[in-house]
């Protein structure tokens, strides 16, 4: 059975150090605040830059959730719990996910 691991906790609490150091090798946890950030840098400077970021985050986030879902493979990612907290978990749920929480 395929493996949901969350790592959540505050921000500044250590998900970002520690998710790579507790997740089996074979996974690459799901770093938000990071993709967003290499994503912010390569946009052009303008009003939207923010909002266009956040969306090709999400969307990006979204396909690795769904290629992980379709090809019943193991996934990491880290939160803070910001915003509708359970969607994701209860996603994996649905498609027999076992679930690992690790809360900094």
């Amino acid at each position: 059975m395929p493996s949901l691991i969350v790592v959540a906790g505050c921000n500044g609490s250590g998900n970002s150090t520690y998710s790579k150091a507790i997740s089996p090798d074979n996974i690459t946890p799901f770093d938000y605040d990071q993709v967003f950030l290499n994503i912010y840098h390569n946009l052009l400077e303008i009003d939207i830059k923010d909002e266009m970021a956040h969306a090709k985050s999400r969307a990006e986030l979204l396909f690795q959730v769904e290629q992980s879902i379709k090809n019943r493979i193991d996934f990491c990612y880290e939160t803070n719990f910001n915003s509708t907290p359970m969607y994701w978990p209860d996603r994996f749920k649905m498609a027999g996910y076992d679930l690992t929480l690790i809360y900094f």
